[in-house]
């Protein structure tokens, strides 16, 4: 019987061993085709961050984003990194968009948004990596 507690004692503290205790993101933010930012995120897992970016063009742009681990059949050691695009018009927030994609911790990824048949308004490149 001891033993068995004892196994079962290990296997329980596996998952905290490999607990994810961060993410840094690395990204690019284009608005309109141009590089607008370049911002170094750090956050915890399902914690929010934000990049705020003002141009002649977009006044206010905020870009909030929430990393966490993901794991599915095709990859069980991925990065799921959530975003809600918001604008600030005629004096109210506005959420444009809630896109998401999953990664491989270090491989780049990126998303583009466009409303139909205009060219690209938003394109954000990012490399997310776990911190142990």
């Amino acid at each position: 019987m001891t033993k068995f507690i004892s196994l079962i004692a290990a296997l329980l503290s596996v998952p905290c061993l490999a607990m994810t205790k961060g993410f840094d993101l690395k990204a690019e933010v284009y608005i309109d085709g141009k590089l607008v930012s370049s911002p170094h995120l750090s956050t915890a897992p399902n914690e929010r961050a934000k990049i705020s970016q003002k141009t002649a063009a977009n006044p206010d742009t905020t870009i909030e984003v929430v990393a966490s681990d993901y794991a599915s059949a095709q990859a069980d050691n991925a990065i799921k990194i959530q975003f809600t695009v918001t604008r600030f018009e005629n004096g109210k927030r506005k959420v444009i968009s809630r896109p998401q994609i999953v990664s491989l911790s270090g491989v780049p990824a990126e998303l583009s948004l466009a409303e139909t048949g205009k060219p690209e308004a938003l394109k954000i490149k990012v490399i997310a990596t776990r911190v142990q």
